[in-house]
């Protein structure tokens, strides 16, 4: 399967798009996380 140049770049371009939200959405579960177990460890 042989893409033209301009295909290959939009391809490209999801795929960067992808990664970016995956990372932001990964980075938000962490930031959650963290704000949990340090509201548990002031509790205590």
């Amino acid at each position: 399967m042989h893409l033209h140049a301009d295909q290959q770049t939009i391809l490209a371009e999801e795929v960067a798009t992808y990664v970016h939200v995956g990372q932001l959405l990964f980075f938000a579960k962490l930031r959650i996380i963290i704000q949990v177990k340090l509201t548990k460890i002031g509790n205590f």
